[in-house]
């Protein structure tokens, strides 16, 4: 797979964020790893669902991010903060996948099975934060033989309404937003794409999402976990 600019920054917070961890600190259960050690829950690693006593225990005391995917099965993982910069935040998990973040808004992905290599984020934010607006914006994806693709979307924002939502077992007075998006053109398979993203709001902050990415990894569900 071809190293790309997002490849190249992740690389280096993920260096940097190890040789913080590696830097002397007494916090006992402090790293990633032996986090997801004791979270990870034999026999079904690829269900992530600790309780919140047991997200204290392990010693998470950062954001954390629940990511639940649909293909080609339905698991879910956790995501710990791993770096901020410019807005965007840094999650990856111990499967070595990672997500850039911001806003609440999927930026770019790294280590699925078919990642979003960048998109234009500032419209659709300030559109989903009032639940209302219209708007283009472009999608990159990175082909098998790693060229670049762009697919320019055209999307409406619309507020659904309140709805309350659980994650990890709390409950958040959220109010829904849809995020419907539709490709100005065709692809070079000749599909025309078109989906829909829904997003979770709490004081104004996105609490969880369903977003897709890719034809190949689908839509992504994020959780917002507190500690």
């Amino acid at each position: 797979m071809a190293m790309t600019r997002a490849h190249v920054r992740w690389i280096g917070l993920i260096l940097a964020s190890v040789m913080l961890a590696s830097c002397g600190t007494q916090e006992g259960p402090g790293t990633a790893g032996l986090i997801f050690e004791r979270l990870k829950g034999a026999p079904e690693p690829s269900r992530f669902s600790p309780s919140r006593a047991e997200l204290a225990a392990a010693g998470v005391n950062q954001p954390l991010l629940r990511v639940v995917t649909q293909v080609p099965v339905t698991q879910s993982a956790g995501y710990i903060l791993r770096g901020q910069a410019n807005g965007a935040q840094f999650y990856g998990a111990n499967d070595g996948s990672e997500l850039q973040v911001r806003a609440g808004l999927i930026q770019s992905t790294v280590g699925f099975v078919g990642d979003l290599d960048g998109t234009n984020i500032t419209a659709p934010a300030r559109a989903i934060a009032t639940g209302q607006g219209r708007y283009s914006r472009v999608l990159r994806h990175r082909r098998s033989e790693g060229k670049l693709f762009e697919t320019q979307i055209n999307c409406t924002v619309t507020r659904v309404g309140a709805e309350q939502v659980v994650i990890l077992g709390r409950s958040h007075n959220t109010t829904r937003v849809a995020e419907s998006c539709r490709a100005a053109n065709e692809d070079p398979a000749g599909r025309t794409l078109a989906f829909e993203n829904t997003f979770w709001l709490e004081n104004g902050a996105v609490r969880a999402s369903e977003q897709w990415v890719s034809y190949e990894t689908g839509t992504l569900r994020l959780e917002q976990v507190l500690p």
